[in-house]
């Protein structure tokens, strides 16, 4: 059940996994994990990744969560050549 405070919507997608969407339909997915997606959304304009254990760096759920300009922020210690060998754009932090 999504929960929307000042023009943003929240939604616990469980275990570590937020999805959060602005009132400009910009949507971030915080350590998107595929135990938990349903479908291939590709919908999220910005991914952060925060930790390098399989419960929150998911190179499927993530690439199943990506929009077609996505930009994926990750923590500096997590291998993500696998992301970019794909064409995803990867930030590290």
């Amino acid at each position: 059940m999504p929960v929307i405070y000042d023009g943003l919507e929240f939604e616990r997608l469980g275990h570590a996994s937020v999805r959060i969407e602005t009132d400009d339909r910009t949507v971030v997915y915080v350590d998107p994990w595929g135990e938990i997606l349903e479908g291939d959304p590709a919908d999220g304009d910005v991914v952060f990744v925060t930790y390098d254990d399989m419960d929150h760096y998911d190179a499927a759920a993530i690439e199943a969560v990506a929009g077609t300009d996505v930009t994926v922020a990750a923590y500096e210690a997590i291998d993500t050549d696998d992301l970019e060998a794909d064409g995803i754009r990867v930030e590290l932090f």
